[in-house]
């Protein structure tokens, strides 16, 4: 019976759309926004793929150098592009929660 619970999983799942939803909020890449004025899960970040940083211009002309914070981009943007992690959610990791 579970051979044919695993096969109908694996086969037929996805067809009939039976799988849960990979959500990012499950995902262990997931960082919540720290703001306590918007919905934190709603401007969620994904660890998994950092913006770009640029240099700071303003080093030239002042001589100081400021230390930037690495930003990271938003899940729904994530999730929107087929080049990160796509709507199928291809870099997806359940978070570890261990048993109490």
């Amino acid at each position: 019976m579970k051979v044919f619970l695993t096969l109908f999983n694996l086969f037929l799942g996805p067809v009939l759309g039976l799988n849960e939803p990979k959500l990012c909020v499950q995902c262990q890449y997931f960082i919540p926004n720290p703001s306590r004025y918007a919905n934190s899960d709603k401007f969620g970040t994904c660890f998994c793929f950092p913006k770009k940083v640029e240099p700071d211009i303003y080093a030239l002309v002042t001589g100081e150098q400021q230390k930037k914070e690495e930003e990271y981009t938003f899940c729904s943007l994530a999730r929107g592009s087929w080049l990160m992690c796509g709507p199928e959610g291809k870099r997806y990791r359940k978070k570890y929660r261990p048993k109490a």
